[in-house]
């Protein structure tokens, strides 16, 4: 049976190192080398799968951005949506009512219109000469008398409304007298001739 003898300091000392034994086999580094061979074959192919990857989804964003801005807008109608080819389109709104013209004179002179001729001068049988060139014309209700206010320069023909106008003017041009002249008031329901110094010696 062997001794047990007291430790000492070349025990403790013994006991604190790490050294392997000659003989021991040690412990083999090609596992690490493939790791790091591993770090370096993969690490620039991740690195480019991920710049791809980032490419192309870049490309997707552009590519549906301007199929968005290409594509025509749905809600949009035409204008003349409906109408048939050849037809006109109808007309908005109200359509103006057409106006009627108002009535026009007669140009033809009534020849049975009452004429009433006024004498304005000094010198007698002046109106009723003037009557014989109306009666001449084809005037058949025509008659005589003498003016009573102050005497005009010019002779007058004085006619009541719009329908009596032609006629009015149809005796001005037989008698030659320049001034026709609408008033009511003057010539009441007939037309009267005032014969004035200029057309009495004719």
């Amino acid at each position: 049976m062997a001794k047990t003898y007291p430790e000492d300091e070349f025990d403790v000392a013994a006991r604190g190192r790490k050294n392997n034994g000659a003989h021991r086999r040690r412990k083999s580094a090609t596992k690490w080398w493939l790791a790091l061979l591993a770090v370096i074959v993969l690490a620039p192919t991740a690195g480019y799968g991920i710049v791809w990857f980032n490419q192309m989804n870049v490309k997707n964003s552009q590519t549906t951005s301007q199929t968005s801005k290409s594509t025509p807008s749905a809600t949009a109608s035409p204008t003349n949506a409906g109408k048939k080819d050849g037809e006109s389109p109808k007309p908005s709104g109200t359509p103006t009512p057409t106006p009627t013209p108002s009535p026009t004179p007669t140009s033809e002179a009534k020849l049975d219109r009452a004429v009433l001729i006024l004498n304005a001068t000094s010198v007698r049988g002046v109106a009723g000469s003037v009557q014989e060139k109306l009666q001449g014309s084809g005037y058949t209700a025509t008659s005589v008398g003498n003016y009573k206010y102050r005497r005009p320069a010019q002779s007058q023909v004085f006619y009541p409304n719009d329908e009596d106008e032609a006629t009015a003017k149809d005796v001005a041009a037989k008698l030659g007298i320049a001034q026709v002249i609408k008033n009511a008031e003057a010539s009441g329901d007939r037309i009267i001739v005032v014969v004035a110094q200029d057309i009495a010696g004719r």
